[in-house]
C-alpha cells in the first residue's frame, strides 16, 4: 500500500488497475472509493468471483460501474477467466465519480488545508486527507516541497480538526470511507 502510495505521489499513471477479492466487498469498496478520491482513471477488478458465486456473494456489476462511474469487471485470475473483459475495461478507463462525505471539521479543515498543499500528481483532496491522516513518509515527502512556517500551518490545522472531531483524523477519515463502502455494498447486492 505504501509503495503504490509513493508511485502515485511521483508520477501520475496512465490508468489504475484496483483489484479486489469478490467476496469481501465491503473491503474491495472501500479501496476503490479511496483510489477514486484520487480523480485518476481507472478500474475495478471483482477477482475471485468464482469463490464469490459458490459463497453467495452476488454483486450487481452494472450498478456498481454507473455509482462509481467506471468499468467494473469480474475475474478468476488462476483460471484466466474474464480476462478478455478486463482488457476491454482498461480500453475504457476513466476518472471515477464516486465520493466520500466526511464529517464537517474535516471537510473545514480540508477547505483551509488544501491552498497550502504543492502541487503534486493526485487531486489535492486526496493528498489532504492523507495529511489529515497523519501519515508520517507523507510529510516527509511535504518537508521537500513547502516551506518550515506552511507545516507548521499545516500540523496546527491538523490538531484543530482532530480537536473538533474529538477523535484522530485517521480514525474518523477510516469510519466514514467504512460507512461509504458498506453503503455501496448494500446498494450493490
Amino acid at each position: 500500500e505504501a509503495i503504490s502510495r509513493d508511485l502515485l505521489l511521483q508520477q501520475g499513471p496512465d490508468a489504475i488497475v484496483v483489484v479486489g477479492d469478490a467476496k469481501d466487498a465491503e473491503r474491495t469498496l472501500s479501496l476503490a472509493l479511496q483510489v477514486a478520491e484520487l480523480r485518476q482513471p481507472f478500474v475495478l477488478v471483482l477477482n475471485m468471483s468464482d469463490e464469490a458465486d459458490a459463497s453467495g456473494v452476488a454483486l450487481d456489476v452494472e450498478r456498481l460501474e454507473r455509482l462509481l462511474g467506471i468499468p467494473v469487471c469480474r475475474t478468476v485470475a488462476v483460471t484466466g477467466q474474464g480476462m478478455p473483459a478486463l482488457r476491454a475495461a482498461i480500453e475504457r478507463v476513466r476518472e471515477g465519480a464516486a465520493g466520500i462525505g466526511y464529517p464537517w471539521p474535516i471537510e473545514r479543515g480540508l477547505r483551509e488545508l488544501l491552498p497550502l498543499l504543492p502541487p503534486l500528481p493526485m487531486a489535492k483532496r486526496a493528498l489532504g486527507l492523507m495529511v489529515l491522516a497523519g501519515d508520517a513518509r507523507l510529510e516527509t515527502l511535504l518537508a521537500q516541497h513547502v516551506s518550515a512556517r506552511r507545516l507548521q500551518r499545516i500540523a496546527a490545522l491538523r490538531a484543530e480538526v482532530e480537536r473538533r472531531l474529538g477523535c484522530a483524523c485517521a480514525y474518523a477519515i477510516h469510519a466514514a470511507r467504512a460507512e461509504a463502502a458498506r453503503a455501496l455494498a448494500v446498494a450493490v447486492s
